[in-house]
């Protein structure tokens, strides 16, 4: 959904003022109805998918406080601006406490108004589309279900989805364990294809000889053990998506028969002289740098465009934290039905433990913490001593209480000061949405500091 896919309300009782706001407003491309009163607003307000509402504060049978306090008690989610006259400042304010995003004055700069309903619009229309993700992320149930809290993992998982609605090839990169296999059945359950198979296949799995009868399957007798025909796994994929986890693995010599399939649509099987038509959707992923393996004659590159016509980075769980809280909810839930465990929550301390630690084997690996974890819970929470009993790498003893990993030989301590400096202005820079001034004022150093710091580390 777009920013212009929501109305803008205007309620105003003067009708030239509100004329002025609204063709305004519609100049710039955005849908605008007026409203001159309390009564109207309200209907028009629940008849429409609203972006923002833009209301003077004295109307003929109310106040913009009335009308704030009614959207909130119908749980109506949207911005809020309040236009009111000099004197009615300090009112205005009050209303910022109330939820209300802010207040014009009047006479109303007419910029300032459209630069508020633009960036509104977008915000409302990014948490409209979010809302959906996650009523679709929920619909595919809890054992292939995608489960974030992380806004850069929403970023990822709308543009997976508007990978879903075409038939093109898909290229999922990222780390080991960080959920690529999760992430291309959701773009085969949100595609065309989704009545159709879904075939996985791990080519790092499959012993380098048999990649090729894997894949292109063979007919009875082309080499020793082929005692019958065996349909591909392109084949088997007839209608639906192939999906090869780690494609990077796929040999040279046999990536040119691979190109030719996609190229093509046709395949031969080992042993046979005619070619195949076959009907697929790939979506393949790696962990490894295809660039690079161009660079250095492993790869071929024409390949590599074909396998990325859209390209998805999953990035790290170190780098999403939000999600390590969601994920290890879902875990014990989900382990502790199948192990009838009583554990139904994690303690802050253990929480803490778990966001202090790297996780180099990402999701993968916080799924196998969880259940070790699990097996040693006594009660209804997990513990900090449960994750120690579990073995875990999380509860090293190298890890100091302020969940920082100190290194087993000499280090720097100055360059470690730094590196935490530089991740906790990175930090707060990424919570204030980039604002230097109000990172600055949460950080307690002035505008100038700040400066100096963002210089020094490069940020």
């Amino acid at each position: 959904m777009s920013g212009m896919d929501l109305m803008v309300v205007v309620v105003e009782d003067e009708r030239n003022q509100r004329e002025i706001i609204l063709e305004a407003l519609r100049d710039e491309g955005m849908d605008a109805i007026g409203c001159p009163d309390l009564q109207s607003a309200r209907k028009t307000i629940l008849d429409n998918q609203i972006g923002c509402v833009i209301s003077d504060f004295k109307l003929p049978d109310g106040t913009g406080e009335d009308l704030l306090d009614w959207i909130k008690e119908q749980g109506v989610l949207c911005p809020f601006v309040i236009i009111t006259a000099f004197g009615d400042v300090k009112k205005a304010v009050s209303l910022l406490r109330k939820g209300a995003r802010d207040y014009l004055s009047k006479p109303v700069n007419l910029d300032e108004l459209i630069h508020f309903a633009q960036s509104s619009l977008q915000q409302q229309a990014m948490a409209v589309e979010n809302s959906q993700l996650k009523r679709l992320i929920a619909s595919q149930g809890s054992e292939g279900a995608l489960v974030t809290r992380s806004p850069v993992m929403f970023d990822v998982i709308r543009r997976a989805r508007a990978a879903g609605t075409k038939d093109v090839s898909v290229l999922i990169t990222g780390e080991t364990g960080s959920g690529k296999e999760m992430l291309a059945r959701f773009i085969h359950d949100t595609s065309m294809r989704s009545d159709g198979p879904f075939i996985p296949v791990n080519c790092a799995a499959v012993p380098r000889e048999l990649l090729e009868s894997e894949l292109f399957g063979h007919v009875k007798g082309s080499f020793t053990g082929a005692v019958r025909d065996r349909r591909g796994s392109f084949e088997s994929a007839a209608g639906g998506t192939l999906f090869l986890d780690e494609v990077g693995e796929i040999p040279l010599d046999l990536q040119a028969k691979f190109l030719r399939a996609l190229q093509e649509r046709k395949i031969t099987p080992v042993g046979c002289e005619e070619s195949r038509k076959v009907d697929f959707r790939l979506v393949c992923a790696t962990n490894r740098d295809l660039r690079a393996m161009i660079g250095e004659g492993n790869f071929r590159e024409d390949l590599y465009f074909r396998l990325g016509v859209i390209h998805v980075s999953i990035p790290p769980l170190r780098d999403r934290p939000e999600d390590i809280e969601a994920l290890s909810e879902h875990f014990i839930s989900r382990y502790g039905a199948i192990h009838g465990s009583h554990c139904r929550r994690i303690s802050s301390e253990a929480m803490n433990r778990l966001k202090a630690h790297g996780w180099p084997g990402n999701v993968r690996e916080l799924e196998n913490v969880i259940e070790a974890s699990l097996v040693f819970a006594m009660d209804d929470t997990l513990q900090r001593e449960d994750l120690e009993m579990a073995g875990s790498e999380v509860s090293r003893a190298n890890q100091s209480p302020a969940g920082i990993e100190i290194p087993d030989e000499p280090f720097n301590l100055k360059e470690m000061l730094d590196t935490v400096e530089k991740t906790v202005i990175l930090e707060v820079l990424k919570r204030c949405g980039g604002v230097k001034l109000q990172a600055a004022k949460y950080l307690g150093m002035d505008e100038k500091s700040m400066r100096y710091k963002i210089t020094k580390y490069g940020i």
